[in-house]
């Protein structure tokens, strides 16, 4: 190195070594008060999953800080490996949700666990598990994601490549992460985020997919890196029905930087300058022999957190700066090194460097605090002794904080129904949000009755409910919410008081009228059944009394208006009587429900009543229906018995009997139906004039003719044995016709084979041909066996062929 670059890193170092007593002031860490830090409720979601893979898993925790000052905090897994170091300031006390997400492509079991900077152990350690159920469907370029029709849900895809893969050189450099998103079909919306191995999930992101538009869309993330360094990045996608990407693994490793300042370049040996005075005798002007040039320690700046801020600058804003310096393989050694803001240096630091045959690196932090007098654009500097600064820039853009608006959700009003006898409490509530985390002073007004106002703290989110003091009221009113501060607005709704009718009850009853069959010497039971009302909640007692006979009272509760069913009663009666059976109640307005009830027993009667046949299908010519029934009798007297149409009474036939008392008689009537009908019919007593009928008797009767005409055999001309069969059946209905032609020998009874055919009413001709043997004689005829079974004359044949 020649002298001038000497001086020039002399001069450097010293101004770096000399810093101004306020710079210095300034980069001297000021005392503040201990930060006492917790972390509970640290959770994994879901924290078991099973099905395709590659999935994600998240985590959260809650870091609850006191104190004035920076929490440090990273996550640590069970795998060993640690997130980035992240950090919030707190200044007095706050509770911050800290969050990771995880990518993972087979099944793993595992755990992670928060672990704060200075403070010793890990927060509880969340669990977690993964089951991969199978390799699952990966959509990229070349595995396009399948198209779905209009009117299915949109499914999303995603894919990452990283370029280069593995890096080995100089750095700073950068590597870029490509991103691979499908849809099924357009439009669509895809709502995606970043993971990171080491810094987890990002802010979720949105990319459109526009109508008519391709369905494969990729975005890109360029990442600058500075030092050796190996990770991955993956790509989550919102939507549950998604398919999220697998980890892209990158790998940098930096080489040596080379010096800034390149050294001087020795002339050649067969042209020294003219001026050099020969070897033996060097010049006195010549420096002494140096020892090597110092190395220059590389910075960059990897980070400024939280970069380009636009929102409020009502708090100062604190910046961190994230930097490494790099230095080449080498012996253990110090650099002295500072940082600047807008060409403004801070004081002089040193950062260690230990012993290795590798590059090296150090990081080294540092923060400032920005107010809104400090808006617009800033370039932070690192620079290290005798070398050029590194420079990031950021923009601090403030805007007003909009004033906090009140808002009135929800007012739950009373809606009262029921006893008014004492004047019913009610209370109200409301739902009330702020814009920002702030007090409400509020207060409810009950018909322009105004309860004192009273504050609530809203830290923003879904609302907080208030409730209002209770208040007494037998009638229906208004409810208002009235806010006292911010933009003070106001809400009514209505309450309202629906009070019960005084208390009613209702009662119905039922008792059947009996009319026996027997002479009734076994006593017949009755039994009388009914329900009792209320309008309200209660009791009611209810009783039974019949001809004057009461039962005992018995109760009913009712916990809300209705009816219900009371216990049935039985009595019994062994003669004719007509009597009174009553359902009494006998509070409130004591209703009851009266109903007469009869037995009969009359002097003759009938059983056993039926006919024969009670259906019939067929030919109807002089086919007898025998209606019969048995006649009983108390005593001995004449009875007339009516065969009748059951509905219209129209008397059909008619039979006088003398009948003995207590000797059954049977009673036979005949009847001829020559048509298709259906019809009830009964047997009726009409003297003694006490009106008995038997059971209804259902007759059912189709009435069909079967005819048979042109029945014959007839031997084809110059053959020996062949026989035409043919023949006509006449049908006076549409039925299905089943038949046969028979055929009959000396040896063998009627033999065929039956053919079922719908048929229309009217003449069906039928036919078949017969083969004889050479010597055969018999008989055919045709045979019916549905509708209803007949048969034809036979038709005779020889036949006597000689061989």
């Amino acid at each position: 190195m020649n002298r001038t670059a000497l001086l020039l890193s002399a001069m450097m170092l010293g101004g770096l070594l000399a810093a101004p007593p306020a710079l210095a002031a300034l980069a001297a860490p000021t005392a503040a008060a201990p930060v006492t830090v917790s972390v509970a409720q640290a959770e994994a979601s879901p924290a078991r999953q099973s099905g395709d893979c590659p999935t994600t898993v998240g985590f959260s925790a809650v870091v609850a800080a006191k104190g004035k000052g920076v929490v440090r905090y990273r996550w640590v897994r069970g795998d060993g490996s640690k997130g980035a170091v992240k950090s919030f300031r707190v200044d007095g006390a706050r509770r911050a949700t800290v969050r990771d997400r995880q990518t993972f492509e087979r099944s793993v079991t595992g755990w992670q666990a928060v672990e704060v900077l200075g403070r010793k152990g890990l927060s509880r350690k969340a669990y977690f598990s993964v089951t991969c159920a199978g390799g699952g469907e990966l959509y990229d370029v070349g595995h396009p994601l399948p198209a779905s029709h209009a009117g299915r849900p949109v499914i999303a895809a995603a894919d990452v490549d990283v370029t280069p893969p593995a890096y080995t050189g100089q750095c700073p450099t950068t590597v870029r992460f490509t991103a691979t998103l499908q849809v099924s079909r357009t439009p669509a919306r895809v709502g995606y985020q970043w993971i990171d191995g080491a810094g987890g999930e990002s802010r979720p992101e949105y990319l459109d997919f526009p109508a008519g538009g391709p369905r494969l869309r990729q975005v890109s993330l360029p990442v600058t890196v500075s030092a050796s360094t190996s990770g991955w990045k993956a790509v989550r996608i919102l939507d549950r029905a998604g398919h999220d990407s697998g980890r892209a693994l990158h790998t940098v490793t930096c080489s040596s930087t080379p010096p800034t300042s390149p050294p001087p370049t020795s002339p050649p040996p067969t042209s020294p300058p003219p001026t050099s005075p020969p070897p033996s005798s060097p010049p006195p002007s010549s420096p002494p022999p140096s020892s090597p040039p110092p190395v220059v320690a590389v910075p960059s700046i990897v980070e400024i957190d939280p970069g380009d801020h636009i929102g409020s600058c009502d708090t100062p804003v604190d910046y961190r700066a994230t930097g490494i310096l790099a230095l080449p393989a080498g012996p253990a050694t110090t650099v002295k090194y500072a940082w600047g803001l807008d060409g403004r240096q801070d004081g002089v630091e040193e950062a260690s460097f230990v012993a290795d045959d590798k590059p090296r690196t150090v990081r080294v932090v540092k923060t400032w605090r920005l107010t809104k007098a400090d808006a617009g654009e800033h370039v932070v500097s690192l620079r290290a002794a005798g070398g050029s600064p590194a420079t990031k820039s950021f923009t601090l853009t403030c805007k007003e904080t909009p004033k906090p608006v009140v808002t009135i959700g929800e007012i739950t009003a009373p809606a009262y129904t029921g006893d008014c006898a004492r004047v019913p409490n009610h209370r109200a509530r409301a739902v009330l949000s702020l814009s920002r985390p702030g007090e409400i002073e509020y207060r409810f007004v009950i018909d322009k009755l105004a309860f004192p106002y009273r504050k609530v703290s809203v830290t923003g989110g879904s609302g907080v409910t208030v409730e209002s003091d209770a208040w007494a009221s037998a009638t229906s009113g208004t409810v208002r919410v009235e806010v006292k501060n911010h933009n003070a607005p106001a809400k009514e709704a209505a309450y309202t008081v629906t009070c019960a009718a005084e208390p009613k009850v209702t009662v119905n009853a039922e008792v059947a009228k009996v009319t026996t069959h027997t002479d009734c010497v076994r006593p017949h039971t009755f039994r009388g059944t009914g329900a009792v009302g209320l309008n309200r909640e209660g009791t009611i007692s209810y009783r039974w009394v019949v001809d004057g006979k009461a039962t005992d009272w018995r109760t009913v509760t009712f916990a809300s208006a209705g009816e219900k069913a009371v216990s049935p009663h039985e009595w019994q009666a062994a003669k004719t009587v007509t009597g009174t059976v009553a359902l009494e109640t006998k509070e409130h307005n004591r209703p009851a429900a009266r109903k007469d009830y009869t037995l009969s027993c009359p002097s003759a009667w009938l059983t056993d009543a039926k006919v024969d046949p009670a259906t019939w299908s067929g030919d109807c010519s002089g086919k007898r229906f025998v209606f019969t029934a048995k006649l009983h009798s108390t005593k001995n007297q004449n009875v007339r018995v009516e065969l009748v149409e059951a509905h219209s009474g129209s008397l059909i036939d008619h039979a006088d009997h003398r009948v003995l008392a207590h000797l059954p008689e049977t009673v036979t009537m005949n009847r001829f139906f020559n048509v298709t009908l259906k019809v009830d019919t009964q047997l009726r007593i009409t003297s003694p004039a006490e009106g008995h009928r038997s059971q209804i008797i259902p007759v059912d009767v189709t009435c069909h003719k079967v005819t048979f005409s042109d029945v014959k055999a007839t031997k084809a001309p110059n053959t020996c044995g062949n026989w035409a069969l043919s023949g006509k059946i006449t049908l006076s209905w549409p039925a299905s016709l089943s038949y046969r032609w028979a055929r009959r020998t000396a040896f063998s009874t009627w033999e065929g084979d039956w053919v079922t055919v719908n048929a229309p009413a009217g003449v069906k001709e039928v036919s078949k041909t017969y083969t004889a043997r050479s010597r055969d004689n018999g008989q055919f005829r045709l045979e019916v066996r549905t509708p209803y079974e007949t048969v034809s004359s036979p038709a005779g044949y020889q036949s006597s062929c000689s061989s």
